[in-house]
């Protein structure tokens, strides 16, 4: 079924992911190799894009390439691992795996802004929903982080900054998410990587999180908890489901929320 092709594309993904911390914590060349393996089978694998969103299996038969939740998150863990492995990667690999980033994430972007194409036809870049905000932190921020030209890499950011807006659409006026506590965490949670990209990236200089809307967003779980950690179980979300406590840190300490449970 596409729900177990979902679940092992997005594994092979942790799996490189892991890898790479772990030799960056011991650094001790015990996983290179295997580091180097998962990198070139990524590279070579037909597809990084869910199977419910190939459409004609068009990015499979290699006709053409779109930035989704799955192809976004191998561009940034595939740009994770040339970042942080540097000259342990072979430059072959390294020139592989960024040309891969080009035909499959970085081209496919600026292709749209090459044509006609109206803004209804750009895709995630308009979707007022999660896509837009995850999307747009794995194509930025792989581009931030692997692309060499000052010019490309601002192009990148702009198209970030001004299309990140549209996913705030899927908030009400108040804040409130829709989808429940668990959404919240895995879309704006990717908001949050857009946000610290783009703010590394300039020095602070373009900070996401100046949008007027966002404050209210950011107090959306603490708004609904009905008491003791309680959130009801909307949407998707199962009974039991609490917003992410990293997301919940980054929040608080960013906007001065002054929740004590989520102080660091």
């Amino acid at each position: 079924s596409s729900g177990k092709g979902l679940t092992m594309m997005r594994k092979r993904a942790e799996g490189l992911s892991k890898l790479t911390w772990a030799e960056c914590l011991e650094n001790k060349n015990q996983y290179t190799k295997r580091i180097e393996e998962a990198l070139r089978d990524l590279i070579q694998q037909k597809s990084w894009t869910s199977p419910r969103s190939d459409h004609g299996f068009k990015n499979y038969n290699g006709i053409a390439y779109s930035v989704e939740l799955t192809s976004s998150l191998y561009a940034h863990t595939i740009a994770q691992t040339l970042y942080l492995m540097g000259v342990k990667i072979p430059a072959d690999l390294r020139k592989l795996a960024l040309d891969a980033l080009y035909i499959r994430i970085f081209n496919p972007v600026l292709e749209k802004f090459k044509s006609n194409n109206t803004e209804s036809e750009k895709g995630f870049l308009t979707d007022m929903n999660n896509w837009n905000h995850v999307c747009l932190a794995g194509l930025v921020g792989a581009a931030l982080t692997t692309i060499q030209s000052k010019e490309e890499r601002a192009k990148f950011i702009a198209i970030g900054e001004y299309y990140s807006r549209n996913g705030f659409q899927g908030f009400g006026d108040d804040g409130y998410c829709g989808e429940g506590v668990v959404y919240f965490s895995y879309g704006f949670g990717h908001y949050i990587l857009l946000r610290e990209c783009i703010w590394q990236a300039t020095g602070g200089k373009v900070d996401l999180f100046k949008d007027q809307k966002v404050q209210k967003i950011a107090s959306y779980p603490a708004n609904i908890e009905v008491i003791n950690g309680v959130c009801p179980a909307i949407s998707d979300c199962k009974e039991g489901a609490k917003p992410d406590a990293n997301v919940m840190a980054y929040l608080n300490k960013s906007f001065g929320l002054g929740l004590a449970k989520y102080s660091t």
